[in-house]
């Protein structure tokens, strides 16, 4: 899968972290929570049980916010991981506080 947060591949590359990706809907950039428990389920099934969620607040290429409500209603079915969650604002951490103040992300 094609990532367009190349970041993500190097950091992972040079921290040596394994990298999931979860696919999204080709037209409202929504994650397939499907795919997010199918990829959660064999992570599970490989011992995997420490998470870091990477979210994204407005991105450069579709100025999409993910929803970490979405993200969290699935993960929430795997108790036994621990996730920690980063928010990157690179982008929109300075321009959706002020054109979408009530939406989670700046809370």
């Amino acid at each position: 899968m094609k990532t367009l947060y190349y970041s993500m591949d190097k950091a992972s590359n040079l921290l040596n972290i394994k990298l999931v990706k979860v696919k999204v809907d080709s037209e409202t950039r929504a994650i397939d929570s499907t795919d997010l428990k199918n990829r959660l389920d064999l992570l599970q099934s490989q011992g995997v049980d420490k998470l870091i969620l990477v979210c994204n607040m407005m991105t450069t290429m579709f100025g999409s916010v993910d929803s970490l409500d979405d993200y969290m209603a699935v993960i929430a079915q795997y108790p036994s991981m621990t996730v920690k969650v980063h928010v990157d604002g690179a982008y929109g951490g300075f321009f959706l506080p002020f054109t979408n103040p009530d939406q989670p992300l700046t809370s």
